[in-house]
């Protein structure tokens, strides 16, 4: 059964978010976007998701600022994703990562957590919409 052409867009900067999903609606897909660590995993256990675009860096959520956990919240989702932590969320959801500051040891936890690319902002957007639409394919 071919995944749906949904994304959930995971991303905290607005301006970014809102022109992305612009684009991405344009271009066929729905799209879902989720500004914090909390807002992630609640979106994500609707389910329904053929990809999930995450940026490493988010704000947790839950009320606090830490500078650590704003640089590993995108991080913290993917473990919960992957381990079957967020119920109603796919744990094999292909899974495209965006970011600015790829971080050596941050780039390798996600890598091992399995992922379909690792794009580094700023991105092309056509190499972006390609590399989402071979992760929905797969």
């Amino acid at each position: 059964m071919p995944r749906p052409k949904h994304v959930l867009f995971v991303e905290d900067e607005q301006y970014r978010n809102a022109k992305l999903v612009r684009f991405l609606q344009a271009k066929g897909l729905q799209v879902t976007a989720a500004c914090t660590l909390k807002e992630a995993v609640e979106t994500a256990a609707r389910g329904g998701f053929g990809c999930v675009l995450l940026d490493v860096m988010l704000p947790p959520g839950d009320g606090e600022n830490d500078e650590f956990e704003a640089l590993t919240a995108g991080v913290e989702f993917l473990r919960r994703l992957r381990s079957g932590a967020i119920q109603g969320a796919d744990p094999q959801v292909p899974v495209v990562v965006l970011t600015g500051r790829p971080e050596a040891a941050v780039e390798e936890e996600i890598r091992r957590l399995g992922v379909q690319a690792f794009i580094n902002k700023p991105e092309s957007m056509s190499v972006l919409l390609q590399t989402i639409e071979e992760a929905i394919a797969a």
